[in-house]
């Protein structure tokens, strides 16, 4: 499994996205996107009950540890939103709308409004 999140965030790394929101409307077809504290490359692929089931692999910028994975279904309106482990300073959103899925970063501090 690290060789398959090593090999999409390399591959997906041409396609990152320079603003802090990226779209998916594609099965299969992932982005790059570069965070505050992290890089996060991401697809989906079709589950059950009409579910989108989204993979991404992220890797800290301050460092050269292994990618770290993750997954999750995503149906019609579901949306939700978190730190990822280790890096508490910045919060993903993830969420579905249609055939839409769309992931944005940002700091902690914009979210919660506490100063740094």
């Amino acid at each position: 499994m690290k060789a398959f999140a090593l090999a999409l965030a390399v591959a997906l790394t041409p396609f990152a996205a320079s603003a802090g929101e990226i779209t998916l409307e594609t099965p299969m077809n992932g982005m790059t996107l570069a965070g505050g504290e992290t890089d996060m490359a991401v697809f989906f692929t079709p589950s059950k009950d009409a579910a989108y089931r989204v993979h991404a692999a992220y890797v800290a910028k301050d460092n050269q540890s292994e990618p770290k994975r993750l997954m999750m279904d995503l149906k019609d309106g579901d949306a939700l939103s978190f730190s990822l482990p280790g890096h508490l300073t910045e919060i993903y959103h993830f969420s579905r709308s249609g055939n839409a899925v769309t992931i944005s970063s940002e700091p902690a501090a914009a979210r919660t409004g506490s100063a740094s």
